[in-house]
């Protein structure tokens, strides 16, 4: 047996792979894909019938398991091609998982990943990372075809705050490189009757010390911090764009932030930049758009692009700071050339 992954799907008859697949088996929609699993690199590209790519099926049910996952504490490639993931109805399963835990950036496993036309839809997990999940990542490179849709992530456990239903990275390890395009629709997480700071609807980032880039539509994602995204540490260069639409920061009981992205801490030696176009999204709280928390002395925030009509039910139509009991000693540059319209907060007044 292969030590190194795991596939909870049969597919391996007429694949000629090398490992060997366990658990039950599923359902492929469409031909089978070309597969090599070997100790350190999982490669499969799907072979399109009538224009639809073929689709792995979860037809187990597991709260916490995923379709493939890598399981060996080792160096892993993974590339994907040409292929869907999605669940039987009402069954908990996710697509892809590596290892690692929320919060804990000391995982000797580094996954270098590569996804090209892959659609992960109708998934529900109560891990983060519906879709992905990477504990360490020394590259990651999803192209613009790629599609997140109907995702969701949900847990009572209440020590628990990484949403990120289609996309979580723990570590971005430093001179790697991150770069995430493609289309987000209707991704949530949720901590209902629990912590209630679920963060980042559609993408969860935790210590991101290499480089950064995301370039997607993000439409109807929400998330209590982060209706789409949530950043915790950013200490090297990451740039935010794209087309960004009506992605809601849900307010779970304690207050909600960030619209769009949240940005727990921009360190010393960070550069974020946010581009892009950034309309009709909303946070029950603060920051219509953004919402930060920490900039640290030397570390630059700079704020461009088109905003209009996003709305916070506290302060901040675009971009909200929390200053209490945190740190703004960094610089914020906001371009002469950005578009803001129709922007508004509406904090009711102390009585």
């Amino acid at each position: 047996m292969n030590k190194n992954w795991k596939l909870f799907l049969a597919i391996a008859m007429g694949l000629g792979c090398q490992g060997i697949f366990i658990l039950p088996p599923s359902i492929l929609n469409g031909q089978l894909p070309k597969s090599r699993i070997s100790k350190n690199v999982c490669q499969c590209k799907g072979k399109k019938c009538h224009s639809t790519r073929p689709y792995l099926i979860a037809h187990f049910n597991s709260p916490h398991r995923a379709i493939l996952e890598a399981i060996h504490h080792d160096s892993q490639t993974v590339n994907l091609n040409d292929l869907g993931f999605t669940s039987q109805f009402g069954l908990k399963a996710a697509a892809f998982h590596g290892l690692g835990t929320e919060g804990n950036e000391e995982n000797d496993q580094e996954i270098k990943m590569s996804l090209k036309n892959v659609h992960f839809c109708h998934m529900e997990s109560e891990n983060s990372g519906v879709g992905v999940f990477i504990g360490s990542s020394v590259g990651l490179e999803v192209d613009e075809r790629c599609i997140f849709d109907n995702l969701i992530m949900s847990s009572h456990n209440p020590k628990r705050y990484a949403g990120g239903a289609a996309i979580v990275v723990i570590y971005l390890e430093k001179h790697s490189k991150l770069s995430i395009r493609g289309t987000f629709v209707d991704n949530s997480a949720t901590y209902p009757q629990a912590s209630r700071h679920s963060s980042g609807g559609a993408i969860y980032l935790d210590y991101m010390e290499g480089t950064g880039e995301i370039n997607g539509n993000f439409k109807r994602n929400s998330a209590n911090q982060g209706g789409a995204i949530h950043i915790q540490d950013i200490l090297g260069n990451f740039l935010i764009k794209g087309t960004y639409t009506e992605n809601i920061a849900k307010n779970e009981g304690e207050g909600a932030r960030g619209g769009v992205v949240r940005i727990l801490a921009i360190r010393s030696t960070a550069k974020c930049t946010l581009e892009g176009i950034y309309r009709n999204n909303k946070a029950f709280g603060r920051g219509g758009v953004l919402a930060t928390n920490v900039h640290n002395r030397g570390g630059i925030l700079t704020i461009h692009g088109t905003y209009q009509n996003n709305i916070a039910t506290d302060i901040g139509g675009v971009w909200g700071f929390w200053s209490e009991n945190t740190s703004m000693k960094g610089t914020v540059v906001i371009r002469g050339h950005s578009v803001f319209q129709g922007n508004g907060a509406f904090r009711k007044p102390e009585t």
